[in-house]
């Protein structure tokens, strides 16, 4: 394995946008901190400069004497001049990824929301400037049988600029000064935290076709509500949909029920977004405004469904209320 995938261990997504309709707005954070510094010691990995990417991070540790991932990348650059390694951290370490079960100190890979906000006054030093509670399980590792809780995205102790990777008990660490970046901007229940292994890229016109399909369906559900027609509403989802209280064996008489006492439905949706899971398993999770009128209801909730492809066509598996 060459020096550069093994460096891959390290790296980890957090992705923070949203897209409409209308088109797609994305938020960006920079910092000239230690970050410029530890890419150029990648970038002298890479490049199997490993004397200079020692003086790097060495350069870096004099800076930031608490960096706790520069002091594990100088260990294993002294260790690679007297055997060849094969992974970076061969010390040992935490499980990674693909959190199953309560207790496995793994990540969960997926779409996750912001919960709640605990300020740093509520918490010990190990949490930082404060942690935001995710909302894992989600309903597709519920479906999945995925168990557990406490999965949280927070800051390091004071003593220290940023911790190792497989360092935690599964949840995600960012460095104090980034966790302070972001906080800001974190809405609960509405920020995504989408967790991944590595970055997956889509060229434009590929991401454009996907983007469009799917949304040329979410009108076609919407257009099919408001026609009364059961059959042809239902038809969107899949035979093993959920919501929150029913499955689809339950819910499909419960619409004819309700569509029977409507003469007229209209129905808009806003400010949708739409994540796609970044693991093995494929799904969309969606969320948008609903305004939802008809001759004896009118409401506005923020929905969120999650939708899959099954024999080639985009099928809701789960949908309820945010």
């Amino acid at each position: 394995m060459g020096m550069l995938l093994c460096f891959q261990r390290f790296l980890a997504l957090a992705a923070f946008a949203a897209c409409s309709i209308a088109g797609a707005v994305t938020s960006r954070y920079t910092d000239a901190g230690p970050e410029p510094l530890l890419a150029e010691a990648f970038t002298s990995i890479e490049q199997n400069r490993y004397d200079e990417a020692l003086n790097r991070i060495e350069a870096l540790i004099k800076a930031y004497p608490n960096f706790r991932l520069a002091h594990l990348i100088r260990g294993d650059l002294l260790l690679a001049r007297t055997k060849p390694l094969t992974a970076f951290g061969e010390g040992g370490g935490k499980a990674w990824a693909d959190k199953i079960k309560e207790g496995d100190q793994r990540t969960p890979i997926g779409v996750y929301r912001v919960t709640s906000s605990l300020p740093k006054q509520k918490l010990s030093d190990l949490y930082g400037s404060g942690a935001f509670p995710l909302n894992y399980p989600n309903e597709w590792d519920k479906r999945m049988g995925r168990n557990g809780h406490g999965i949280w995205l927070h800051g390091t102790p004071s003593d220290t600029f940023s911790r190792p990777p497989l360092a935690s008990d599964g949840c995600v660490m960012l460095a104090n000064r980034d966790l302070d970046a972001i906080s800001k901007d974190l809405q609960i229940g509405l920020t995504p935290v989408i967790i991944s292994n590595n970055i997956e890229w889509l060229s434009l016109d590929d991401w454009q076709s996907e983007r469009a399909s799917l949304l040329a369906k979410i009108n076609d559900w919407r257009s099919d509500w408001e026609t009364r027609d059961v059959a042809r509403y239902a038809s969107h989802y899949s035979p093993s949909f959920t919501s929150d209280e029913q499955n689809y064996q339950q819910w499909v008489p419960q619409k004819q029920k309700v569509n029977a006492g409507k003469s007229w439905i209209k129905v808009g949706i806003n400010n949708i977004s739409m994540f796609r899971n970044p693991g093995k398993e494929e799904y969309v999770v969606v969320t948008f405004e609903q305004d939802y009128k008809s001759n004896n209801l009118s409401n506005r909730i923020k929905k969120r469904q999650y939708w899959i492809k099954q024999d080639g066509n985009w099928k809701i598996l789960f949908e309820g209320a945010v």
